[in-house]
């Protein structure tokens, strides 16, 4: 059945895909990469190795960056490859003294929600988000310092106070830092959650948990993939949220997940 599923969705973005897109799908269903492909996915990137926001064409921001990450590491570009460094360096700056990253406050009326500088729902998902491609990158220190600010704001029930999505990221982020129990208890908060998560969703969270080495077995990874199928629509997309222009990304997140969850510990992903 999975097998059917990734060759549905490779099927659709082979039909509706753009260059950088295919590029990610040859990566996903081929396991290469092309030197002249991931210039082209990082061509954007500006002279500090950030990546402007659709939002503020002429600024490098944290959460448009993390974005460009989980693209780059889709096209087989993982955060801690030489090419990348600039970026995740670009990262380690804007950390701010107490472990958080929050956009430029001069940003403020441009940002959206989750992005916007002064909002502690806002703070909290960048500092997640920031924090788990630093520590993807290399950059433990910087990772444990977010890390270590997040915990004080996890609840008694263990939720953090934030978007959903800040949740599974925190959640990655303690796990990767050795703090199985703080997330332990995210993740069982988001197993009560998951009706509530969309596909890109699902994909994100399995990627990001995957990507520290919480085991595909896990019972929210397992529900999540299972729930994460039942979403793909007869042409083979994975509906996004953002709207059908968004659908082929979406689909390339799916494909990057159920390839990850389908993987042989030393093995390569399996390919549609």
């Amino acid at each position: 059945m999975v097998e059917s599923t990734q060759q549905k969705a490779a099927d659709f973005v082979r039909r509706e895909g753009s260059r950088s897109q295919q590029m990610r799908l040859e990566y996903l269903t081929g396991g290469t990469s092309q030197a002249a492909d991931a210039a082209e996915l990082l061509a954007a990137r500006r002279p500090d190795g950030g990546f402007a926001p659709p939002w503020a064409p002429d600024y490098s921001s944290v959460d448009a960056t993390c974005y460009r990450l989980a693209q780059a590491e889709e096209a087989g570009l993982g955060p801690g490859r030489p090419e990348l460094s600039d970026v995740v360096a670009f990262l380690v700056r804007r950390q701010r003294a107490d472990g958080s990253w929050e956009e430029d406050l001069a940003q403020a009326a441009l940002a959206p929600r989750w992005a916007k500088p002064g909002d502690p729902m806002a703070l909290a998902y960048l500092t997640a988000n920031a924090g788990l491609w630093t520590m993807r990158g290399g950059a433990q220190e910087a990772a444990g310092r977010a890390a270590r600010f997040l915990k004080g704001s996890v609840d008694a029930s263990g939720t953090l106070p934030s978007f959903l999505h800040a949740n599974w990221l925190a959640a990655a982020l303690f796990w990767g830092a050795g703090d199985r129990e703080t997330s332990e208890r995210l993740m069982a908060y988001l197993l009560r959650r998951i009706a509530d998560i969309s596909a890109s969703g699902l994909s994100w969270m399995i990627a990001s948990l995957l990507g520290v080495g919480v085991g595909p077995g896990h019972p929210l990874i397992a529900e999540a993939r299972k729930r994460l199928v039942l979403h793909q629509r007869d042409d083979g997309a994975f509906p996004s949220e953002d709207g059908p222009a968004h659908d082929v990304d979406s689909t390339l997140a799916a494909l990057h997940a159920l390839a990850l969850a389908s993987r042989r510990p030393g093995g390569p992903p399996s390919a549609p």
